[in-house]
């Protein structure tokens, strides 16, 4: 399974990418938008993992 720590990395990819010189404005948002996504992901993974566990009855 992948961890928030992989997510995040992307999305760092994503944001750095963006400041690529002679890059298209809207490739740029596309990327800004899916690092967005990545850090998404991460913070539900880590809120999944932070819930404490309750056994079913």
């Amino acid at each position: 399974m992948l961890d928030a720590g992989y997510f995040l990395e992307k999305a760092e990819q994503c944001f750095r990418l963006t400041a690529t010189e002679g890059l298209d404005p809207k490739v740029a948002e596309e990327l800004r938008d899916m690092g967005h996504e990545f850090m998404s992901k991460a913070v539900y993974i880590d809120t999944l993992r932070s819930r404490p566990v309750t056994p079913r009855k």
